[in-house]
């Protein structure tokens, strides 16, 4: 597909199994392309480097069956990165890592992985994303490590599903999410796990999805003073609610 017109701002490629992707080393000649996606398409991928679009703003790359890594363009890429705002990658069972060092990316608001089986890292120095607002991510099984208090201080949704991994540095706390108003735990171990220590008071909606447990415990919620919108979803074991209030 080269030979796209270099005024593009908008490419959308959905079922196109057998297309190959634009080759490497003509991605520079985007300059207005801002928003990719690519879509059960381009079987032939098998990495995706960011930065060689001059000005992309949103990757979403959905379904691509030999898609192993993500990667970091060299040389002049650190320009190109500053515009990237959200990257979406789901459904991409052999993706494996990122590249090692730093995502590079300091306007990058929202980061979203989902069904990703063989993901085994999140890009490194996470908290160095300090314009981070929005992360979701979900059915990593083979993620290795998922440190909370790694995660940007800018954080303000933030929505765990069924992932491997999930640690902390120091001693479990979400002290640091001091801008953290939307959590959603998905899933019975997940959500044992995160609410175990005390949640940020800041929060003003909590989701819990899959709860095994009979009943809830009292502590999870007593402190959320601002919490406004309470979800309980898939809880079918779940007999009561807390007797007192927040």
């Amino acid at each position: 597909i080269d030979g796209l017109p270099k005024t593009l701002k908008l490419l959308i490629i959905s079922n196109c199994e057998n297309l190959e992707f634009l080759p490497h080393d003509c991605l520079h000649n985007y300059t207005s392309l801002v928003e990719l996606k690519i879509s059960y398409s381009c079987n032939s991928m098998i990495s995706f480097t960011l930065g060689t679009l001059p000005v992309l703003k949103s990757l979403f790359i959905e379904g691509c069956i030999n898609l192993k890594s993500i990667l970091i363009a060299e040389d002049e890429s650190e320009k190109s990165l500053s515009f990237l705002r959200s990257i979406k990658i789901w459904d991409c069972n052999e993706l494996e890592s990122f590249s090692p060092g730093e995502l590079a990316t300091p306007n990058l608001v929202y980061i979203a992985l989902w069904k990703c089986e063989k993901l085994h890292s999140l890009p490194e120095a996470m908290n160095s994303l300090a314009s981070l607002q929005e992360m979701e991510i979900d059915n990593l099984p083979n993620l290795q490590s998922f440190v909370i208090d790694e995660l940007p201080s800018s954080l303000r949704k933030l929505s765990v599903g069924s992932v491997g991994g999930i640690t902390w540095n120091t001693e479990p706390t979400w002290e640091h999410l001091t801008c953290l108003s939307e959590l959603r735990i998905n899933g019975g171990d997940t959500v044992n796990t995160l609410m175990g220590p005390l949640l940020p008071t800041s929060l003003v909606t909590l989701c819990i999805c899959g709860l095994n447990d009979t009943s809830i415990d009292e502590k999870w919620l007593q402190h959320l003073t601002s919490l406004q919108n309470l979800e309980i979803i898939n809880a079918p074991k779940l007999k009561s609610l807390p007797k007192k209030g927040f």
